[in-house]
């Protein structure tokens, strides 16, 4: 499929597919809407922009299992990567940056990988609500302003639950950058 017909998409997504972004694209709402199971999209480090405007997803994922989003540049929407209602999926080598609220939203759901991904200049980074057995490996979060239940600030990773539970991982990288 060409950039402009996953744009927008709501239906026609097909299961068990790959789709790969062959250029950067620029929304005023919702880009993508990822509702198959089994989809992988690559943007092949290509950019997805958005307007800032309320509500707005880069790309999300909702109702559906075992989806990957890849090498994807994702900045100025209110979230840049949603999951909802999904169990099994992978978010991989991706840069989100300049998202209004979250970098990346996970929730309701299980059983998420989340590796090597650089997550910056967000209010929250990385936002995890009711989802377990999850395993988050490899990621740089740093320069995000909201540090919700983590004790340490800046670093943007928030949790529904005191202590923050089923998930593991290793070799993240949580840093503050302080000035310029």
């Amino acid at each position: 499929r060409s950039k402009a017909a996953m744009r927008f998409s709501s239906g026609g997504w097909e299961a068990n597919r790959v789709y790969v972004l062959d250029g950067g694209i620029s929304a005023s709402g919702n880009c993508m809407i990822i509702n198959a199971d089994g989809v992988t999209l690559d943007c092949q480090g290509h950019n997805i922009v958005g307007s800032r405007s309320s509500g707005s997803f880069g790309v999300r994922v909702s109702s559906s299992d075992s989806v990957t989003v890849r090498n994807c540049i994702i900045s100025y929407f209110e979230t840049g990567i949603s999951y909802t209602n999904v169990n099994g999926g992978s978010i991989l080598q991706n840069m989100l940056y300049n998202n209004v609220q979250n970098g990346i939203s996970i929730g309701p759901g299980a059983s998420f990988t989340m590796n090597e991904n650089l997550v910056f200049d967000n209010t929250v980074g990385l936002r995890l609500s009711d989802t377990t057995s999850n395993i988050i490996s490899g990621n740089t979060f740093c320069s995000n302003d909201e540090a919700g239940y983590v004790e340490s600030r800046d670093v943007g990773f928030w949790c529904s639950t005191t202590p923050c539970t089923g998930m593991s991982g290793k070799n993240n990288i949580f840093t503050n950058v302080v000035g310029s």
